[in-house]
């Protein structure tokens, strides 16, 4: 209860005004927007939090892949904060957890933060989470990936979790332009008529294969790769997909230009297997 007095020279008029006060969620923050690493690698995952009240904390990292942690920060350890809090002291807390993947795909991870007085906020990043790929394989090696007969090194929900990774990392192989949602629509892009397909769909073919290449773990963004085939690395594999993306995305790319960006990442997936070389 409030109460407010209006006085003049002569009188003094009060009113009592009954107030409501709320609870202020806290906020929550992940350090960075996107992790990538490979499968076994220990993710550390930091962020925070500030709460103008003083308040008990709880965050909880959920990491993606249908599990959590968390943990409680007490303003006045060791003793839970009471109702209503008996001072005024705002929170700034650093939150930190480490955890292991141990499937190839894209998670979103979140870190939610809950108060003693049940306000809550949620903050998130992305995590790419690469194989452990050992030898560079062809979109034909690929193709026989994807469709649905053997043989086959990988389960479905695999292959759907490295196409996931394809689509967030790649501007071809997105939502708008070219989706990549199903086994058929990869072995589809995989599948292309040497003779009759298209400038687009040949390049199309090679740039999949590159992403899932990656996707695989065989190359991480900053390997760098042999681009013509001298035998000398020369250019970042990350380097080499955007180029070429950007060349496929342009309206005004002639035939020739295409064809010769789609001979790139042709001639750093070798159609015959071997061992990667200098992947980071």
């Amino acid at each position: 209860m409030v109460e407010v007095c209006g006085f003049d020279d002569d009188t003094t008029t009060c009113k009592s005004i009954a107030v409501t006060v709320e609870n202020v969620a806290p906020s929550a923050y992940v350090d960075e927007d996107l992790y990538i690493l490979h499968v076994g690698e220990t993710l550390s995952a930091s962020g925070q939090s500030a709460d103008p009240g003083s308040d008990d904390l709880t965050a909880t990292w959920h990491w993606g892949d249908g599990s959590s942690d968390a943990t409680t920060s007490l303003v006045n350890p060791p003793l839970l904060d009471p109702f209503p809090s008996p001072s005024i002291q705002p929170r700034d807390v650093d939150w930190s957890a480490d955890h292991v993947y141990t499937e190839a795909c894209l998670y979103t991870l979140t870190l939610t933060v809950v108060d003693d007085d049940g306000g809550t906020t949620s903050g998130s990043a992305y995590v790419v989470l690469t194989g452990n790929g050992d030898l560079v394989r062809g979109s034909g090696w690929w193709r026989n990936q994807y469709r649905e007969q053997p043989p086959n090194d990988f389960s479905t929900p695999q292959l759907l979790c490295l196409l996931e990774i394809t689509k967030f990392t790649s501007d071809v192989f997105d939502e708008v332009n070219s989706p990549s949602d199903s086994r058929d629509d990869a072995t589809r892009v995989l599948s292309v008529d040497k003779k009759h397909g298209t400038a687009e769909d040949r390049l199309d073919e090679q740039l999949l294969a590159a992403w899932l290449n990656f996707a695989h773990g065989v190359f991480d963004l900053d390997t760098m790769v042999d681009t013509d085939g001298d035998g000398v690395v020369d250019t970042t594999f990350s380097g080499v997909v955007q180029t070429a993306e950007n060349v496929r995305l342009d309206p005004s790319a002639t035939t020739a230009e295409l064809l010769a960006q789609k001979d790139i990442p042709d001639t750093i997936l070798n159609p015959d297997e071997r061992e990667k070389g200098n992947r980071r």
